[in-house]
């Protein structure tokens, strides 16, 4: 074969050996062996070791390996057939990207080869018990000499900490207050702020700063070992210091900082009696619970919000008056927040919210909700009106089911917002505003969550109603039992389930119709028009045990009943039927 050379691009190039053209069209490289032209290309392509494959128009390689690699794939942009793993470590070459078949004799095809992560040394043998506490300081220096072993001696100690302080019979006082200090030294020393000057405690820092694992470790023991002290006021503040400083770390990764919110709450717990909780660190809480609420990530901004909702409701072990409730409608940022981050772009977000806002209608004061209402120019109708339009226009189902927890807590615990959620709940369909005809569409909604939330609201308003009427012109129970009797006939199973347990309910409590007699609501079924009218009739007709039981029977129940095989065996004995035609 003769060499020439292009005019454009200056290389060398080798003429295929066939009727081609001019060299100067030939587009084989010429380092290659028995290179072709990509004229010839299209008709065969014959490999160096003499095994033929698919036509390669779009690109050419300098050199192939024993065998043909993957017929018609593509090759990598270096012009370099690929090649598996191992088969880099024998040829001492790093292409830009490895495939999923490899060019040389490993079969069968193998898949993208996942990073693998290197294994740390193992764990020498314990040193026995004869060799003291400097045995023991002595072999974990020894361990603890690369990062691996020292991330996961670290995390084993700390993570055996946490189970024996979550065991019935936890740590004495000494014991937990050692290991709470431990343990406080070790995620200070992971987020930088206390360095050690020595040798040892240095290269120890260099191992541990910014490590993600050994933080929520750490945050989580943190959590456990919060356990109610007298006269620890110096360890409470140096945990509430190192815990502040991890919401405050600008590199904390978004799981690290929801640890470090719930090792928070768990020591400003009411029951603990945090006498640390000076105006200092409440200044300190409020500018770091600031800057996460309206953190880039949504997984921050979730985690705030649950912080809230969680400092806002009271404990069910505490006196009236949480440790967290008071400075937090100190400073007004509870409420404010909430409300905000009701417009979130994230779905979750926006569920939280309204858990928060729920918790902050709930819990605490009545005062102080009062207060931030009136700092926020905003009234109950308000807040029970942007209930509403989650309720009814989130496009998401998380919001919607959080909605419909929140108005079910708000009406069964009492409250500012009881009576208008009665006011609607008893108001007949064609007197409701869009309020009401949120309600009565959460019913309908295509989220099942969401009906079977929606109708444990109705249930409640169903027995509140018929305990205190809420005025003349109200339907009373009525409009609430007339969506109870549409999800009888819902598509979703659990809806229907949920309808049905809630009506035997009402009927054990006395505020159902009697079956074949008037009674219960039928009273105010004129005044809850035709439809309250005809659920009261279909009350007194249906036979809700039976239902039950009709709803609680499995699906294949029609396929693997007696009658059904009756029915094949009858069909398949019919003599008509075999010389029919197969319609397959």
């Amino acid at each position: 074969m003769e060499r020439g050379r292009t005019a454009a691009a200056g290389r060398p190039w080798r003429r295929c050996g066939r009727t081609c053209g001019p060299a100067g069209r030939a587009d084989a490289w010429a380092s290659g062996r028995r290179a072709r032209c990509r004229r010839c290309w299209t008709f065969t392509w014959r490999c160096c070791c003499g095994a033929a494959s698919l036509p390669q128009a779009s690109f050419t390689y300098r050199r192939c390996c024993r065998r043909c690699w993957n017929r018609g794939t593509r090759g990598t942009g270096c012009r370099s057939p690929p090649l598996c793993r191992s088969c880099l470590a024998r040829s001492g070459t790093q292409p830009r990207r490895t495939f999923t078949r490899c060019c040389c004799l490993c079969s069968p095809p193998l898949r993208r080869p996942a990073r693998r992560r290197p294994r740390g040394p193992p764990l020498p043998p314990l040193p026995p018990p004869s060799a003291g506490a400097v045995g023991v300081a002595t072999w974990a220096l020894r361990h603890m000499g690369t990062r691996a072993g020292a991330v996961g001696l670290l995390c084993h100690a700390t993570h055996l900490l946490s189970q024996l302080a979550g065991e019935e019979r936890p740590l004495g006082r000494a014991e937990a207050t050692a290991a709470t200090e431990g343990v406080c030294r070790v995620v200070a020393l992971s987020l930088g702020l206390d360095v050690p000057q020595s040798p040892t405690g240095g290269r120890l820092a260099l191992f541990l700063i910014g490590c993600s694992r050994v933080q929520r470790v750490g945050l989580d023991c943190l959590a456990a070992l919060a356990a109610p002290t007298e006269g620890e006021d110096a360890l409470g503040r140096a945990v509430v210091k190192v815990l502040l400083g991890c919401l405050g770390s600008p590199d904390a990764d978004p799981s690290v900082i929801a640890k470090a919110f719930r090792a928070l709450q768990r020591w400003l717990e009411p029951e603990r009696d945090p006498v640390w909780l000076t105006s200092d660190t409440e200044d300190a809480l409020v500018r770091v619970l600031a800057l996460r609420l309206e953190d880039s990530r949504w997984e921050v901004r979730d985690s705030s919000l649950e912080f809230l909702a969680a400092g806002v409701s009271a404990s069910p072990r505490a006196a009236p008056g949480s440790a967290l409730a008071p400075w937090l409608a100190r400073h007004g940022l509870h409420a404010g927040a909430a409300w905000d981050r009701l417009s979130d772009a994230q779905a979750y977000v926006r569920a939280s919210a309204v858990a928060a806002l729920g918790a902050m209608a709930l819990g605490g004061d009545g005062a102080a909700w009062a207060r931030a209402l009136a700092t926020l120019h905003l009234t109950e109708d308000d807040v029970l009106g942007r209930l509403c339009d989650v309720l009814s226009g989130d496009v998401e189902c998380f919001p919607r089911r959080a909605a419909c927890r929140v108005l079910t807590a708000c009406l069964r615990a009492g409250g500012s917002l009881r009576a208008p959620l009665l006011a609607l709940a008893s108001a007949p369909p064609a007197r409701t505003g869009p309020a009401g005809a949120a309600l009565r569409a959460a019913a309908r909604d295509p989220d099942w969550e969401v009906k079977v939330n929606a109708l444990e609201f109705w249930e409640a308003a169903a027995t509140l109603l018929a305990r205190e009427p809420v005025g003349p012109a109200a339907g009373g129970p009525a409009p609430a039992l007339a969506v109870l009797v549409a999800a009888l006939r819902d598509c979703d199973r659990p809806a229907a389930s949920k309808a049905c347990a809630a009506l035997m309910a009402l009927a054990d409590a006395g505020v159902l119709p009697r079956r074949g007699g008037a009674g219960g609501a039928g009273g105010d079924a004129e005044d809850g028009g035709d439809a309250s009218a005809d659920a009261t009739d279909d009350l007194r007709r249906l036979d809700l045990p039976a239902l039950r039981d009709e709803l609680e029977r499995r699906s294949d129940y029609v396929q693997s009943g007696p009658a059904s095989l009756l029915r094949d065996i009858l069909a398949s004995s019919d003599g008509a039927l075999l010389d029919g035609a197969d319609c397959y």
